[in-house]
């Protein structure tokens, strides 16, 4: 539409410009034809060279009259066209793309995930010289350093959709493997999700409710825990109901637990901002904001952290699935674990996910 709309603008000048010449090109053609033949040594034609030149001065002008009453017509409709054109623009502005985002599994698809996740941890102790030589008689080196690094992989089959719009799917996790390093000594261990395969289905509302836990190594507690963890968080990240521009962003909360040596892991919750910066070949990108503020007592421990990371995320909006996550949240946190000790953290957590559907 704006295409044609151009070349409607530029056609009519064409035209325009075309007939201003063919008339200026016939009043110089008669001009110079009369001319020849009225010499200037003739009375006669002398007085008809007169009658001619005011005859060639006045085409000119009437020309000139023809072609402005002829502008003035079509201004109105340039303006016209022009306004049309602007209003194209316009719409075509305002109609920039918008989605929206939700997560939802599919009937009849393969989803193969990898997750990486990494942490390096600086703590420092502030306690009495007698238990500082306890901890470093246990062979700790102070500053204590610790890093971690967690590999796993998914695969997510999903049946046919059955006639009550449900399908049942099949999770199967490959190994699960932490290594640690403390102190430079490294230990490597397997999870004991490593196998486990769960058996369930998709409702109508894209629910998934588990049917079977198959696993040697999960424990009871550890099945009941999959279970409301899996039946109760659906999506990762709660994207707004309404439609998404490029610029716009949103907030999302989702919790993290950091595993503690000697100790009960510590649950935060970190504040995500998503921002929207590009829609492109259907897949939405997203940069990340990642906030921690944290002030309570766990546990008898009391705990404040506080930290901004930064991330990108991606999406494939035909699969309605968030194929790509990477991220990285240096943190602060201060335990104190009674009047006598205080432990001070640096932690820096990466994490990585990539998804292939097929």
């Amino acid at each position: 539409m704006l295409n044609y709309v151009l070349f409607k603008l530029n056609n009519l000048e064409n035209i325009e410009n075309l007939e201003f010449k063919q008339k200026v090109a016939f009043s110089n053609t008669v001009h110079s034809s009369l001319l020849v033949h009225f010499p200037s040594e003739n009375s006669r034609a002398r007085r008809s060279l007169r009658f001619l030149n005011y005859i060639s001065a006045i085409i000119p002008q009437r020309n000139h009259a023809q072609n402005r009453y002829q502008q003035a017509e079509q201004k109105p409709m340039i303006k016209n066209l022009t306004f049309i054109l602007l209003i194209l623009i316009s719409i075509t502005s305002c109609a920039q793309e918008s989605v929206i985002f939700k997560t939802k599994f599919k009937p009849s698809k393969k989803y193969k995930t990898q997750v990486k996740t990494t942490s390096h941890t600086e703590i420092e102790f502030i306690a009495d010289q007698e238990i500082i030589d306890r901890i470093k008689s246990q062979g700790i080196e102070l500053p204590m350093i610790t890093e971690s690094e967690t590999n796993m992989a998914t695969d997510i089959n999903t049946q046919n959709l059955d006639e009550n719009g449900e399908f049942s799917a099949t999770m199967e996790y490959g190994k699960m493997i932490t290594t640690k390093t403390i102190s430079g000594k490294t230990t490597t261990e397997e999870k004991p999700y490593s196998g486990m395969k769960i058996l369930g289905k998709y409702d109508i509302q894209n629910k998934f409710k588990i049917d079977t836990i198959i696993g040697d190594k999960v424990s009871q507690q550890m099945r009941n825990v999959l279970k409301t963890t899996l039946e109760s968080v659906q999506q990762a990240i709660e994207f707004p109901e309404k439609p998404m521009k490029v610029g716009e962003s949103f907030n999302s909360e989702i919790p993290m637990t950091i595993p503690m040596e000697g100790m009960n892991p510590i649950s935060v919750k970190i504040n995500m901002e998503y921002l929207l910066t590009e829609i492109k070949n259907g897949k939405a990108f997203f940069d990340i904001k990642q906030t921690v503020g944290l002030d309570i007592s766990q546990e008898q421990l009391n705990v404040v952290a506080s930290g901004t990371g930064t991330g990108i995320s991606e999406f494939d909006i035909k699969e309605n699935y968030l194929t790509k996550y990477k991220s990285k949240l240096p943190m602060d946190m201060t335990i104190k674990v009674n009047e006598k000790m205080t432990m001070k953290m640096k932690i820096t957590t990466t994490s990585e996910q990539n998804v292939v559907i097929e």
